[in-house]
């Protein structure tokens, strides 16, 4: 039997845009055993995925060596971990450092996206198809897409909506949470997501307490993650009677949650592809990343931006984040009108 091993270290909302990808491969090649190996959390989001046979975790070594050492040092766990051969190996994260994490598969062929800079130039020789993806303005998971297709004969029937899968004892679990909060089976929600992985990623705090307080007649449930416990704080000080805060929850437990809800509003980050992923209408508010890139914009997705020469610049910090700023509650709450209508 064949087997493929799809590879990609990425935050929680980059490996579950690769899953469209996965799904092909999967469908157009049956005879195939496809394994994913990433790492955590993001691992957690590909379980129950029905198009992956084996979920491995990557764990990274960390060292005050530089960091291509440490992809090296890795290879001991790796080797415990998969399996001897592979047919494939998909390399979806494709850096300097992806390459020499490779060197531990043993694997017929490996595929990955090709590496443009001079002094990493050497890396691609490593690989057999190494894919020239010239960026586009268009949905990422379509990157991934074109990287499989290589490997398949049937091009028709493509889905690019992400797989997300979430079991029954989870939601249970998920509606016994929202009925401690008087929220019942079938109730209208909205869900606010305040978490950024970079600080320019995230609209400010204050806005967020202007639009909770014009939604007064609306319930809304707050979800937050590790690193939002200021802000969170900050909210809880209010004592806003709209706003029900959960409890900090692993990420399945969060994405069991988010699969209730009518409408996320959230800043660029993984709960709100999750929430697409679970055909949850999602309003994205962008500042420096490329909306168009990390979202599927359609008539139950929408995306709010500020236009500014400036953006998209994908700095992690910026001085005055004017670019999120300068999107108005009102904004918002315009869109949640056109989406709960």
């Amino acid at each position: 039997m064949k087997k493929a091993l799809f590879f990609r270290i990425g935050a929680i909302g980059d490996v579950l845009l690769t899953t469209p990808a996965i799904k092909l491969f999967k469908s157009k090649n049956p005879d195939f055993v496809v394994h994913y190996m990433a790492g955590y959390p993001a691992v957690e989001i590909l379980k129950n995925n029905p198009y992956i046979d084996k979920i491995l975790l990557f764990k990274e070594v960390k060292t005050k060596f530089p960091r291509f050492i440490n992809a090296l040092l890795a290879g001991k766990d790796i080797k415990k971990t998969t399996d001897s051969y592979y047919d494939i190996f998909f390399d979806l994260e494709s850096s300097y450092y992806s390459t020499y994490i490779s060197f531990h598969f043993n694997a017929k062929e490996k595929a990955g996206f090709k590496i443009t800079k001079k002094r990493r130039f050497y890396l691609n020789f490593f690989y057999k198809y190494r894919l020239n993806y010239k960026d586009r303005d268009d949905y990422i998971s379509f990157k991934f897409i074109e990287l499989v297709e290589k490997y398949i004969s049937d091009k028709n029937n493509i889905d690019v909506n992400p797989v997300l899968v979430i079991s029954q004892e989870e939601k249970l679990k998920a509606q016994d949470l929202l009925l401690s909060y008087n929220i019942k089976p079938g109730e209208k929600i909205i869900m606010a997501c305040i978490s950024g992985t970079w600080q320019s990623k995230k609209w400010p705090i204050d806005n967020w307490i202007s639009l909770f307080n014009n939604l007064s007649s609306q319930k809304i449930l707050l979800l937050w993650g590790p690193g939002d416990e200021k802000d969170i704080e900050f909210i809880k000080n209010k004592k806003l009677p709209n706003v029900f805060i959960i409890p900090a929850l692993t990420i399945r437990e969060l994405a069991s949650i988010v699969s209730f809800g009518s409408l996320l509003i959230s800043n660029d980050n993984g709960v709100r592809h999750i929430a697409q992923a679970l055909s949850v209408k999602t309003i994205g508010l962008f500042g420096p990343t490329n909306e168009n890139g990390w979202m599927k914009q359609d008539e139950n997705n929408i995306a709010l931006t500020y236009p500014l020469n400036c953006r998209p610049c994908d700095k992690t910090k910026c001085k005055n984040n004017i670019c999120l700023q300068n999107i108005r509650p009102v904004d918002v709450i315009e869109k949640i009108n056109i989406l709960l209508k």
